[in-house]
This record gives C-alpha cells, sequence and structure tokens, in this order.
C-alpha cells in the first residue's frame, strides 16, 4: 500500500510541475481541460501498477524457497474395511443361501448334541450339493444342485445309506444333528424322529428356532454336502 501511494503523490506532482510550465505559471486549480485529463490517466496508471505489485506480493511464495510438490508419502493413509464377498460360507447364523455351493452357515459352528452322532469332522464333497431347503412342523424338503449321496459312499441313488442332519438356530447358536436316513431319491423327509424326541432331539427347540440348516453326512462321519439355511422359523 506505501508503494501504491508513493506512486500516485509522483504523478501527480509531475503533473502539477507540467501543467505549470504549460500554462505559464497558472496554479493547479487552473489547469485547462486537457491537462486535467492527462493528469488523471497518469495518477489511474501508477495506482493500478502499485496494486498489481502489491497482489504479486501477497501471492509470492514466503521467503526461503520455492513451493514444492507434496509428497505421496507425506499423504494420510486411509483403512477402509474391505466387505467380504458373498458366497464365502462365512454368513452370519440364519441367514439363507439355498444354492451356489456354499454354506449358508458355518459348519464348524453346528452343534450336534442330538441325534446321537458327531459329523462335526465331516470334509465338504467336492461335488455333493444341495438347495432349496423348505422346514414345516410336518416335514422337510429339498434339492439337489449337483451330485447325490452316491458322492458321500452310498451305492445307488436309493441306497438311504447316508445322514439326514437338520439344526436349530435359538438367535445364539445352532444345535442339532441326526434325524434320518436318507438317500439321492429321497428328496422329502417327515420329522417324527425330531417331534418324538429319537436321540435326545428337543423337539421344542426345533419349533421355536428363528432358522433352520440342513446337511447329509456320509454314515462314516468324513464326507458331507453344503450346509443350506432357511431363515424365519418353520413355514
Amino acid at each position: 500500500m506505501d508503494g501504491m501511494k508513493t506512486h500516485a503523490i509522483l504523478f501527480f506532482s509531475a503533473a502539477l510541475a507540467l501543467g505549470g510550465c504549460a500554462s505559464g505559471g497558472a496554479r493547479p486549480g487552473e489547469l485547462d481541460d486537457a491537462l486535467r485529463e492527462a493528469v488523471l490517466d497518469a495518477w489511474a496508471k501508477a495506482w493500478a501498477e502499485a496494486a498489481a505489485e502489491a497482489a504479486a506480493a501477497e501471492a509470492a511464495p514466503p521467503s526461503g524457497g520455492e513451493p514444492r510438490a507434496v509428497e505421496l508419502s507425506e499423504i494420510p493413509a486411509v483403512d477402509a474395511e474391505i466387505p467380504a464377498a458373498a458366497g464365502t460360507g462365512n454368513h452370519e447364523p440364519g441367514t439363507s443361501n439355498q444354492g451356489g455351493g456354499a454354506d449358508a452357515a458355518p459348519f464348524a459352528s453346528l452343534k450336534w448334541p442330538w441325534g446321537g452322532f458327531d459329523g462335526s469332522k465331516a470334509a465338504l464333497s467336492p461335488s455333493a450339493r444341495v438347495k432349496s431347503l423348505k422346514v414345516t412342523c410336518s416335514g422337510l424338503s429339498y434339492s439337489w444342485e449337483s451330485g447325490g449321496c452316491e458322492d458321500l459312499g452310498a451305492s445307488s441313488r436309493t441306497d438311504a445309506s447316508c445322514l439326514a442332519c437338520l439344526f436349530c438356530f435359538d438367535g445364539s447358536s445352532w444345535r442339532g444333528g441326526k434325524f434320518d436316513w436318507i438317500s439321492t431319491s429321497r428328496t422329502s423327509r417327515d420329522l417324527k424322529n425330531v417331534e418324538s424326541g429319537y436321540n435326545g432331539w428337543d423337539a421344542a427347540a426345533f419349533r421355536s428356532a428363528k432358522a433352520h440348516a440342513f446337511c447329509i453326512v456320509s454314515k462314516d462321519g468324513r464326507k458331507r454336502t453344503n450346509v443350506v439355511v432357511q431363515e424365519g422359523g418353520l413355514k
């Protein structure tokens, strides 16, 4: 701002001096119109130049060097949680997965207190897959997506030498176990064994469950199908 004032004063003083010479010593108030316009133009130009200098001074970088580019290492890292892909078999209990070959409930979370059989060590068959589970008060049905009980050791489609296993989700855990024998050709089973308390089965827990899970396990407990789930309790 001081520079702006200085420029203005210098130009104005010069204009007055010039006016005095040109007018034969006339006072500033007696300048003719042409000279008055020249003085105003000179003053405006000086003011504009001073303003430009002031703006440039404000925009200049601080003393000590030129502006520098920001290094990548100076940019803060952003931690982002990447959602797990669907269909991995890591769903929360009670989540439905009617097909696709993956476990709709983690197999390791299934507890086997009922039915007199522990299939917790069974390995997933590479080919035997079930889907479309439906559980009602009177029975259970499903369909095959691929393979069959033959992939689990059965001798034929009608050989009922595999184990139908059902599990009930009470809001915090899965409990269940074997409830009947099954074959590839048998895609529906009644639930009389569950209702009668077969090998410790809890009929009340079955009826009040928030979700039901189903899988088929070989009779030696070594192989199994995927786990399918029906949400929302009995249909």
